[in-house]
């Protein structure tokens, strides 16, 4: 099998998973690699390594659920696998620049944008 379609076997597992808990060796073993080549695999075609990249998709699905005003920071958090409050809080920060809080009410104040085709 070739290395981009091992890698997005891998990809497709984690995205199907991330509400889950995501064993490392499963990742792997859907990816139908050694453990080695495919962190190496994956860092070189990612730039990330598995744990970044699996803490980065999270973040991006919890910025997506803050949208939506019916759901708590808190149940989001723990929604996507971070251990507390505080935890899921430090990382939105770093990787946002801002708290899930502020996120949630930058987002509500927002315009909406319509596509529109061309």
């Amino acid at each position: 099998m070739p290395k981009e379609q091992s890698l997005q076997k891998a990809m497709d597992y984690i995205e199907k998973n991330l509400i889950n808990d995501i064993s490392y060796y499963d990742i792997v073993r859907e990816a139908g690699l050694s453990v080695p080549h495919f962190y190496r695999l994956f860092k070189r075609l990612t730039g990330d390594t598995v744990g970044a990249y699996i803490v980065r998709r999270r973040l991006s699905m919890a910025a997506n659920d803050l949208a939506d005003r019916n759901k708590s920071i808190v149940s989001i958090a723990f929604e996507y696998g971070f251990e507390s409050h505080d935890v899921f809080t430090r990382a939105f920060t770093r990787v946002y620049g801002m708290s899930p809080s502020k996120y949630r009410k930058s987002a509500a104040s927002a315009p909406l944008k319509r596509l529109t085709a061309k």
